[in-house]
């Protein structure tokens, strides 16, 4: 089991709720935009032209398939976990992957 199940982000939710892993977070308050909260390494990629410009060990952001919009390129990327992304997409906590048991498919 990795050593960061369940570990704090350090950051806040829109709404100042503490964001940890595994949380799942909703973006602009629509239940078909989801999020799972991860630490580990993943590709940055140019949205341009869909190449992986490095890759990168941190919290990130990763989309979970809700609806067929969210499945498609660059709306499946991952996104790393910053304050910015947080305020800009309105990001608020509203339950995590142990009862969300079927959020990830």
């Amino acid at each position: 089991m990795p050593a960061t199940i369940c570990q704090y982000t350090g950051l806040k939710d829109s709404s100042g709720n503490k964001i940890w892993e595994n949380d799942i977070l909703m973006r602009n308050q629509d239940p078909n935009d989801l999020y799972k909260i991860v630490f580990g390494e993943f590709d940055v990629i140019n949205t341009d032209n869909l190449k992986v410009v490095t890759k990168v060990i941190g919290w990130h952001c990763r989309v979970l398939k809700t609806d067929g919009s969210n499945e498609c390129i660059p709306f499946c990327l991952p996104i790393p976990l910053s304050k910015r992304f947080i305020k800009r997409a309105i990001l608020e906590v509203v339950g995590n992957t142990i009862n969300r048991s079927n959020s990830e498919k």
